[in-house]
C-alpha cells in the first residue's frame, strides 16, 4: 500500500481509504501482518491480522482477494439478498 498512500499524499491506511472510496462502491485495504481495512458506502471496517509465525508469504494477498471475492459474491447471489426476488426460496409469500 506504500505506493497507494503516497499517491493521496497520506501515511494514514484509513485517510487514504476513504480518498480512494469514491472510485468504487468498496476499497479493501490491505496491511500485512496488521490485518485489513475496508471502506464501504463511507463506514470503515477492520479486521486486524492474527498472530502467526509464517513460512512463505507468497499469494497471501492474492487468498486475501479471493476470499474476499468468494464471500461477496455468496453475499450478491443469495436470492433473499437480490432486489429482483420477493422472497427467498421456501419462506411464506
Amino acid at each position: 500500500m506504500a505506493r497507494g498512500v503516497a499517491r493521496v499524499g497520506t501515511d494514514d491506511l484509513t485517510v487514504a481509504a476513504r480518498a480512494v472510496a469514491g472510485y468504487g462502491p468498496t476499497v479493501v485495504v490491505k496491511d500485512g501482518g496488521r490485518g485489513a481495512l475496508a471502506v464501504y458506502r463511507g463506514e470503515v471496517f477492520h479486521e486486524p491480522g492474527m498472530p502467526l509465525d509464517p513460512v512463505d508469504t507468497t499469494g497471501a494477498g492474492d487468498t486475501l482477494d479471493a476470499g474476499f471475492i468468494a464471500a461477496l459474491l455468496a453475499v450478491l447471489t443469495t436470492p433473499a439478498a437480490s432486489p429482483a426476488t420477493p422472497t427467498a426460496p421456501g419462506s411464506p409469500s
